[in-house]
């Protein structure tokens, strides 16, 4: 043991034996005093005197007795604390020695809790990576021709094209309206009687949507009449972006699917298309284009290199156009209901296609991973041209008989 140590170790002991020895000596005194008072005062006192000091000597013995004992135990808990502080820097100084003497196996420890913990993080980023890899799996497909058809897919909500209106005479008097707002008509329907028993008749099948009637018993003016829908032709109002509005035209074809009966398709013609573009539109009536991303874990939003583009988004940069689709009403479609149509925007026949999943493209150009006889791997830069949801046709690269990875995400 160092010095230190026997120094603190040696005064704990000693403030413990003072305490147990102040305790005794107080002790010892009271009890003697106590008696010597005791007997001076029993020999001047009577037997009733002398009985009342011997309780009250009890009651000191008692106190004294206490007193000692808690001075007893404060000098064992200061002996103690001393203890505990002596051993606590015994510790310290042993650990400052041990450095003094081998400061380097001391850093050599340091550093190798610190490669540990370093290669216990490195084990449990390739633990991490190795999970990524396994959830990927690949496929060989045949490079094929075929005919792709680059088409054009947007929603929208169906509505009337031009209202009618229909004027009451001027010259009869209101008996009755027939009809309200939101009826649904025939024409020839009965919308409202004179009071000569004449009546005022639907001219289209439509919905009435105003009515604006003068008072019973009064006679019309040219400012009253009422308003219909017509809904024996319908149209679609939809909106397409800035990049494939110089692919469509008047007169345009489009297929129509109803939300509501998905097995019915309506053939529809364009009729309208706006010469103004407007911003900031609804994503839910913004058009979308039927080409995929190009595949891969390297791809990115299309697989087309002559301009197409993905799903539109609607931001600042992306102006939309209005077209407006016409179509025949088979007695089915109602005004409101929601539906998509498809626009052809562009087709080519027996023209070399990879899956859209086998492309990949990076800053600088595209690529495949051809696979050799061998089962080798080979990067091949390829040029694309236009796609649909499933393949995509490569105009330069490949001559049509090569075999191509696929990557699929499982």
């Amino acid at each position: 043991m160092d010095f230190t140590y026997r120094s603190s170790m040696l005064n704990s002991w000693l403030v413990c034996f003072s305490g147990r020895f102040s305790a005794l000596k107080f002790l010892n005194r009271n009890k003697r005093d106590g008696l010597t008072h005791d007997e001076t005062e029993a020999k001047g006192a009577g037997g009733e005197g002398l009985a009342f000091f011997e309780g009250d000597r009890g009651k000191a013995c008692d106190t004294a007795s206490k007193s000692a004992e808690e001075s007893l135990a404060v000098a064992e808990s200061v002996a103690l604390t001393g203890v505990t502080v002596a051993k606590t820097r015994k510790r310290r100084l042993d650990f400052r020695q041990r450095f003094r003497k081998n400061p380097k196996g001391l850093l050599f420890c340091g550093a190798a809790v610190l490669v540990f913990m370093l290669a216990a993080a490195t084990a449990a980023l390739l633990y991490l990576d190795n999970d990524a890899e396994d959830a990927v799996s690949y496929e060989t497909v045949a490079v094929t021709t075929r005919t792709i058809d680059r088409t054009l897919t947007a929603a929208g909500e169906i509505t009337y094209a031009d209202p009618e209106t229909v004027s009451f005479s001027t010259s009869k008097t209101l008996k009755a309206t027939c009809v309200e707002t939101d009826d649904a008509v025939v024409t020839g329907q009965k919308l409202a009687e004179y009071s000569n028993g004449t009546y005022l008749t639907a001219d289209c099948n439509g919905v009435i949507a105003e009515i604006n009637a003068p008072e019973t018993g009064a006679t019309a003016t040219s400012s009253h009449y009422i308003t219909i829908y017509p809904t024996d032709e319908l149209i679609l109002d939809i909106t397409v972006p800035q990049d494939e509005i110089n692919m469509v035209a008047k007169g345009d074809e489009a297929d129509i699917v109803v939300n509501a009966d998905k097995n019915t398709v309506y053939e529809g013609t364009i009729t309208y298309l706006s010469g103004a573009a407007s911003r900031s539109l609804s994503s839910d009536t913004s058009s979308e284009t039927t080409e995929s991303s190009v595949g891969g874990s390297e791809a990115a939003a299309s697989a087309n290199s002559n301009g197409s583009s993905g799903t539109s988004t609607d931001n600042n940069n992306t102006a939309y156009f209005e077209v407006i689709i016409s179509m025949v009403n088979d007695g089915n479609l109602k005004l409101g209901m929601g539906a998509n149509c498809t626009i052809m925007l562009e087709s080519k026949e027996d023209v070399i296609a990879v899956p859209v999943e086998a492309v990949y493209f990076s800053a600088a150009d595209r690529y495949v991973y051809l696979v050799g006889d061998d089962g080798s791997i080979t990067k091949q830069t390829v040029e694309t041209g236009i796609s649909d949801a499933h393949y995509v046709e490569i105009t330069a690269g490949l001559s049509g008989d090569e075999t191509v990875r696929v990557e699929k995400i499982g």
